[in-house]
């Protein structure tokens, strides 16, 4: 076959696979959750790119590109060594086996399946707290800040992704890895993994206040992470911020910050009474009044 043709061929595989791919990536999977008194529950939309938390997972993204490089890239090269004259396996850069290309993949899948077991553990034992509002990406955590170990896995896989597919395009093969890249590949995945371990963000108190400001009784309660109401996108079920005071929910809270709560109960609270605080995301810390 003219070598034209072989090339011609190569394009509507890798098109045929590439469309493949990326439909299956995108077909929605709809999921049912049943409420407790038995109902049907809410149907949410989700594909295979979006983690446990709503937003779209860095280690599945990660994955994800090289499946949409190699995936079509290796049918192309399969069609032209099939009916290209005179073209290998071994010209093409498939035979013999290629361990570096192992690793590109098994990689980014172990720091997946790394990255959901963590955030799972982390939401079981109320660690991590998760914003409903869906505000991180790739590189973004929860919150919407950059995050330095996302924005470095993402960086170098993109780096490498791009001189395996202008290898592909110019030569028509595989090509030899720089042991470099595929070293800083790994290392930004073990510290990726490593940052999803690191954090967390579980409500505390630290110190609890009572004062009697005439015949107003006012407790301040200091702490962390005691993340309040803030706007948020709108259709989206939020847990109600409460707190509570021996036993009793306080309805004039101020929220001053995400460190600071002001609330004004009715009677002045004993010494040692129970205070809870419920966040927005649905995580509940529990002090006394000292």
């Amino acid at each position: 076959m003219d070598p034209s043709d072989a090339w011609k061929l190569g394009a509507v595989a890798t098109l045929i696979t590439l469309i493949v791919v990326v439909f299956f990536t995108f077909f929605s999977v709809r999921l049912r959750k049943a409420d407790p008194g038995g109902n049907a529950g809410t149907v949410q939309k989700r594909n295979i790119l979006i983690g446990l938390d709503g937003n779209v997972s860095t280690s599945k993204f990660t994955l994800w590109l090289w499946l949409v490089l190699l995936a079509p890239g290796t049918a192309y090269l399969l069609v032209v060594s099939a009916v290209g004259r005179g073209t290998t396996l071994a010209d093409i850069g498939l035979d013999p086996l290629r361990p570096a290309y192992l690793v590109l993949l098994g990689v980014p899948a172990a720091a997946a399946v790394a990255a959901q077991g963590i955030a799972a553990t982390k939401a079981t034992r109320g660690t991590r707290q998760r914003p409903p509002d869906r505000r991180g990406n790739v590189i973004r955590d929860d919150f919407g800040a950059v995050d330095l170990n996302d924005l470095q896995y993402i960086a170098f896989n993109v780096a490498l992704l791009l001189f395996v597919g202008m290898s592909i395009v110019a030569n028509s093969a595989l090509p030899n890895l720089p042991d470099t890249l595929v070293g800083l590949t790994s290392v930004s995945a073990a510290g990726f993994v490593a940052g999803r371990a690191a954090t967390s963000n579980p409500p505390t108190i630290v110190a609890v206040t009572a004062v009697d400001d005439g015949g107003v009784h006012r407790v301040t309660i200091r702490g962390t992470f005691l993340y309040g109401p803030r706007p948020l996108i709108e259709s989206e079920p939020v847990p109600a911020s409460l707190v509570s005071v021996g036993g009793v929910q306080v309805t004039e809270v101020d929220w001053v910050s995400d460190s600071l709560i002001l609330v004004i109960v009715q009677q002045a609270p004993a010494l040692g009474a129970a205070v809870n605080v419920t966040t927005v995301y649905g995580a509940t810390a529990t002090a006394n009044v000292a």
